[in-house]
Order: structure tokens, then C-alpha cells, then sequence
């Protein structure tokens, strides 16, 4: 509602909310489009649905009977008045301007794991296990990713996401494509950590998830990718780095393609024979820091 008396209705998203959800509905995007109240601008025809990841949860829960997952919220009523989000940054301000070192020594942290970021996150929350396997962030499909900033405001890394097989993405139409679909339907829980120097403070928390309006751009990085595979992906080496002409981060503000594998061995089949090492989508670090620069103060 909010949105639609702001003249946005054309930005809604299934990952502006939570366990309830605006899904698009027509046959084709352009068929979709209705007039909105407050803008000239035509919006997506929607309807609410309860999400993909809510039903599965709840399917999996009471009906399969499986083992409910860990809770972030132990006491529903000291969250009624403020909502899910605003009392997760509630709990977790407190710690901004720490050190990942002397947060890692407060919970005890053995090690430098990967996710270690991640972690520091979940003991401040006082959970056992991890963020992202909590029975809220799966209900609503919350993806946390760690962002690291240099003390001159830039990203070094590019966001990943989960590789697609060759052959499969060419059934696809951009509609109903998986990359679509998990886009619209992600939100995404950014754990900013920036440098001073060599040591890492914790710096905010951001809820996001990706607008309408970006959507569109990787739908052409995704449309150009198909493109490129239907007709054959080109290949060629310089010294011991093998390249090829799917779309490269300077051809798109938002999204690139480029390899997400083990090592040069770890491939899928190309349509037309032979294999490539698996790739997958990316946003671009540029882009990223764009989303988050206006929660940094400094």
C-alpha cells in the first residue's frame, strides 16, 4: 500500500515482504501491465500469495512432520510492534564498530571459517547454529551475504549465485526461468563488515532486496547469455587462462557471467557437445556498492 500511494506500484517486489508475498499474474510481462492511481507509469498486475519457501516450510514441518528448525524470535511479543527486520537490527546494533577480532574472541570463535562473518552474526543473535538455517530466514527465503568495503568505499568481490547447466537454460523462457524467479522471490540480509587498515568492523545490516528496474537490466544479461549458448559459446586461450564471449561485467551495470567451479575440471556439457567449467550469474561488485553506500556513513 505504501508503495502504491508513493507512485512506485511499478517497483513492488516479492521481496519487499516477508512470509506474504505480490506475485506477478498474467501470461507475459507485457500483457500484465495495468494503470496505478498515483503515476502515469504502468505497474505489473499482482495478487498476494503466501511464498514458495513459506508453504514448503510449513509442508515440511506439519505435514512430513520433520524437525522444526532453530527460532530467532523466541518471545513473538517483543517483536509485534516493530516488526521481523527493525527488531533483527535492533538486536544486532549494539555491536556496530566492533572488530570481527574482538567479536570473534567475545563469542569464542576457534578458527577463521569461511562463514565466520556470518557466525559472529548468529552468536550475537545467541543462536546454536547458523543464520540462514533458522525457521525464519528459510520460511521467508532471507539469503545473508557477507560484504566487505575497502576504506575507500569499493567492493573487491562480485556477488555469486547458483550455477546453471547449459543445456537446461536454453528450455528456458526469462519468464519463468529459475534466475528470475529467484530474484524476485530472494531477500537478501547484507552483513556490511568495513576495513580500517587490515582489521574488519562490523558496520551495519541491511535488508534488500533487488528492484523491479535492475531486474530488467539482468534479464538482458540472462536473454544475451541464452543467446550466446544457442549458438555456440566461444572459447580461446591466452597463456594458460581460457576466455569466452558470455557477457562480461563492462557490457552491464548490474549482472555478468562468469565460471563458479572447484577448478577448471568442474564443467557441464555444452548443447552442442564437449564442456565448459560451470558458470553462473553475478552482480557486479560496482553495482553492489551502489545498493549499499547510502546506509555508510563514512
Amino acid at each position: 500500500i505504501e508503495k502504491i500511494k508513493a507512485g512506485k506500484a511499478h517497483e513492488l517486489s516479492e521481496g519487499d515482504t516477508l512470509y506474504l508475498g505480490a506475485c506477478t499474474k498474467g501470461p507475459t510481462a507485457a500483457k500484465s501491465l495495468r494503470s496505478q492511481p498515483f503515476s502515469e507509469e504502468k505497474a505489473k498486475q499482482r495478487a498476494y500469495s503466501l511464498k514458495q519457501s513459506y508453504m514448503t516450510y510449513v509442508l515440511n514441518t506439519y505435514v512430513f512432520g520433520e524437525t522444526e528448525n532453530e527460532r530467532i524470535i523466541k518471545n513473538v511479543e517483543k517483536m509485534e510492534s516493530t516488526g521481523f527486520e527493525k527488531y533483527l537490527i535492533d538486536k544486532i546494533r549494539p555491536y556496530f564498530g566492533r572488530t570481527q577480532k574482538s567479536l570473534k574472541e567475545e563469542f569464542n570463535i576457534i578458527g577463521y571459517p569461511k562463514n565466520i562473518n556470518e557466525i559472529i552474526i548468529s552468536k550475537i543473535l545467541g543462536l546454536e547454529g547458523r543464520i540462514s538455517s533458522t525457521a525464519e530466514f528459510i520460511k521467508a527465503d532471507i539469503v545473508p551475504k557477507t560484504i566487505r568495503i575497502s576504506e575507500k568505499n569499493t567492493i573487491k568481490e562480485s556477488m555469486s549465485f547458483p550455477t546453471f547447466k547449459f543445456s537446461e537454460i536454453i528450455k528456458e523462457t526469462w519468464e519463468t526461468s529459475e534466475f528470475k524467479q529467484y530474484l524476485e522471490q530472494k531477500k537478501f540480509l547484507f552483513i556490511i563488515f568495513k576495513y580500517k587498515g587490515d582489521s574488519l568492523t562490523l558496520k551495519d545490516i541491511v535488508f534488500w532486496s533487488i528492484p523491479e528496474k535492475d531486474i530488467l537490466e539482468v534479464q538482458k544479461v540472462w536473454e544475451k547469455t541464452v543467446d550466446i549458448i544457442k549458438s555456440g559459446v566461444q572459447t580461446w586461450r591466452v597463456g594458460n587462462k581460457t576466455y569466452n564471449n558470455l557477457p562480461k561485467a563492462k557490457d552491464n551495470y548490474v549482472a555478468h557471467v562468469r565460471p563458479h567451479a572447484r577448478n577448471s575440471s568442474d564443467t557441464y556439457e555444452l548443447p552442442e557437445g564437449g564442456g565448459l567449467t560451470k558458470q553462473c550469474f553475478w552482480l557486479n561488485n560496482t553495482y553492489i556498492m551502489s545498493q549499499v553506500e547510502k546506509y555508510l556513513n563514512n
